[in-house]
């Protein structure tokens, strides 16, 4: 459990940091790419996310009158969702699992507390921009890196500016990139693994 709780903090801090560095040239530029562009119609994961973040928001406001969601956690074993909302002022988050489309609002999990959402308050998104599901990121990285396991998802921005996170494993260690909701364009990280294997450590201390 500790272990999942520190991957779960790990994608926020990363999911918090990408959205961050979403400005109006951001947009701008974006807009400019998409202008003469095809357009690309929502795939069904998009339609069923958003369709469950209405009823979601809903049940947030109870809580907080001014939730703003923030990020949606996918988990990719189970394919339950985690909406994040934090009030206008970014003082507390509030956390909803939905274990499917089809849950009832009585079995979801509602929790309250603190996390890297808060104390920066920020705009939130808009679902129904968004046209890539989680199924069609986690094939998109799974096909550029062949036979990785994907052991992280997210979905974090402003707006319409809507940016899928994901985490792949592979022996070489855990890497990452970034799809755009909109218009599926894949990004990997130019960073190198977030962790050496073991194996790599033995072969390194047998040159010594």
């Amino acid at each position: 459990m500790k272990a999942a709780a520190t991957t779960s903090i790990c994608i926020s801090v990363l999911l918090f940091m990408g959205a961050c560095t979403v400005t109006s040239t951001d947009l701008a530029d974006n807009n400019a790419e998409t202008a003469g562009t095809a357009v690309i119609q929502s795939d069904a994961d998009a339609i069923a996310l958003a369709v469950v973040a209405d009823k979601v928001v809903v049940r947030a406001r109870e809580t907080a009158a001014d939730a703003v969601l923030k990020q949606v956690g996918v988990n990719t074993k189970n394919g339950s969702w985690v909406f994040r909302f934090t009030d206008e002022a970014a003082t507390y988050v509030i956390s909803i699992t939905v274990a499917s489309a089809s849950s009832a609002p009585d079995q979801w999990q509602v929790h309250i507390g603190v996390s890297p959402l808060t104390g920066q308050p920020r705009p939130g998104m808009l679902l129904h921009d968004l046209k890539i599901g989680p199924s069609s990121v986690v094939d998109t990285a799974t096909k550029y890196w062949e036979g990785c396991s994907v052991t992280g998802l997210g979905l974090g921005g402003e707006g319409s500016k809507l940016i899928w996170h994901v985490f792949c494993r592979l022996p070489q260690g855990v890497f990452s990139g970034r799809v755009d909701g909109r218009t599926g364009v894949f990004t990997p990280s130019n960073a190198p693994p977030a962790r050496i294997p073991p194996t790599e450590d033995l072969d390194r201390q047998s040159k010594r």
